[in-house]
C-alpha cells in the first residue's frame, strides 16, 4: 500500500548520512539563533561537509553574526577563514571589519601557562 511506502521521521532520519544530519542540526540552530538574536555555538558540526556545502554554511554563519553571536570550536579553521587570518603570534584577531572575532585557543593557553605563577 501506499501507507506502507511512507517511511516515518525517524526511519528518514536513519537513512540520511551523518553529514547530512549534521547539516540539518547545524541549519536549525542557526535558523532558531537568528530568530530569537541570541547565541549558537557550534562544536565542529560541520567536519563531514563537502567543500561547496561549507562554504555556504560560512557564509550563513558571517549573516547570522550580524544578527545573533556565533561561536565556532572547531579544530579545523580553515573551513572558516581563509590562511592569511591564521598568520601571527596574535591569539586574538578581529576580521570582517570586527564582526568576525578569530581566538587561536592554543596560543592563548600557552600565553596562559607561561604567565601562570610557578608553586
Amino acid at each position: 500500500t501506499a501507507e506502507g511506502a511512507l517511511m516515518d521521521g525517524e526511519s528518514v532520519l536513519r537513512a540520511l548520512s551523518v553529514g547530512t544530519r549534521d547539516q540539518l542540526a547545524s541549519l536549525l540552530r542557526v535558523a532558531i539563533a537568528r530568530q530569537l538574536k541570541s547565541a549558537l555555538v557550534l562544536d565542529d558540526h560541520l567536519v563531514h561537509t563537502d567543500a561547496d556545502r561549507m562554504s555556504w554554511f560560512v557564509d550563513a554563519l558571517r549573516k547570522t553574526a550580524l544578527e545573533a553571536q556565533v561561536i565556532v570550536i572547531t579544530c579545523r579553521p580553515l573551513d572558516y577563514v581563509p590562511p592569511d587570518a591564521l598568520k601571527g603570534k596574535d591569539a586574538v584577531r578581529d576580521l570582517g571589519g570586527g564582526s568576525l572575532r578569530l581566538v587561536d585557543l592554543s596560543k592563548t593557553i600557552e600565553g596562559w601557562a607561561e604567565r601562570r605563577p610557578r608553586p
